[in-house]
């Protein structure tokens, strides 16, 4: 008896907190923050856009007008994601980019500053690093290394968006 109440506990939680889910036409965006056209309410849920013939193109999720996440989707029958970008709380800038790959390898990670500026990116290619670049105000700072197909590693040492010195070498891979 104690589990169907834990059960139905469990049930009506999950019903409470799942997120509302509209097409992207039943919303409208005015001074940054996106609104319900039925009852003009600040948006909290998932908007979604699909096409006619159903596929799923792109998501948005809001929290009380703001958007949280943009999710871009690859195009075909398959829900697989091609973008993620992820917001500042109460914000429209950027916080996260998440770039994933198709066919290839390379993963792309950016993250962004309040002011939507770059703080770092890096790349991957089979969940292993091969590019790293810090950004202060936008511009690339500190130590930028990448390393090619080759296994040569570059990097440059930069200070306020000015190169000061760069290094080759090549890397033993196990």
């Amino acid at each position: 008896m104690k589990l169907l109440y834990i059960i139905t506990a469990l049930f009506v939680t999950t019903l409470l907190i799942a997120q509302e889910r509209i097409n992207t036409g039943n919303i409208y965006t005015t001074k940054g923050i996106s609104y319900k056209k039925s009852d003009n309410s600040p948006f909290t849920g998932v908007a979604e856009f699909r096409k006619n013939n159903g596929n799923l193109m792109f998501e948005k999720e809001y929290n009380n007008g703001f958007i949280t996440k943009y999710t871009l989707y690859f195009r075909g029958d398959e829900k697989i994601i091609s973008n993620e970008t992820f917001y500042h709380e109460k914000s429209n800038t950027k916080k996260k980019n998440i770039s994933y790959p198709y066919n290839g390898t390379l993963k792309t990670i950016t993250d962004y500053d309040e002011n939507g500026k770059k703080l770092l990116e890096e790349q991957y290619i089979s969940d292993k690093l091969v590019f790293h670049c810090e950004y202060i105000n936008g511009k690339k700072h500190g130590v930028v290394y990448s390393t090619d197909k080759n296994n040569i590693k570059s990097t440059c040492t930069y200070n306020d968006g000015k190169r000061i010195s760069s290094t080759k070498e090549t890397v033993n891979v196990r």
